[in-house]
């Protein structure tokens, strides 16, 4: 009777692939960026004609555990339990070297 209600969505979503063949891909003139601790990636906008590729390391911190439990952000190919094979993993487990584009990052940080 006091449970909290839960919902469970359908969403019949039509052109995701479309949707994405139509943003910017990169396609050269690259080059490393020295000073990026003055790199402000939060707030650099989505539709830039400049974006970035990070490798970074982060952590999934415990407080949203139980919220991201079922749809965990940041995958990764690991091999898992029982297997010969690296498979793509959502985890909660910590990310070393996790190379990321630096809109999906700002997703997990938000």
């Amino acid at each position: 009777p006091n449970l909290p209600t839960n919902y469970l969505m359908y969403l019949d979503v039509n052109s995701l692939y479309g949707r994405t063949m139509c943003e910017p891909l990169p396609c050269g003139e690259f080059s490393f960026v020295e000073n990026f601790e003055t790199l402000d990636i939060l707030n650099h906008p989505d539709d830039s004609d400049i974006g970035y590729i990070l490798e970074c390391d982060f952590d999934y911190p415990n407080h949203i555990h139980k919220t991201h439990s079922q749809l965990p952000l940041a995958p990764e190919h690991r091999i898992p339990p029982g297997s010969k094979l690296k498979k793509l993993l959502l985890t909660l487990y910590a990310k070393r070297n996790y190379v990321v584009h630096y809109r999906n990052l700002k997703l997990y940080v938000r």
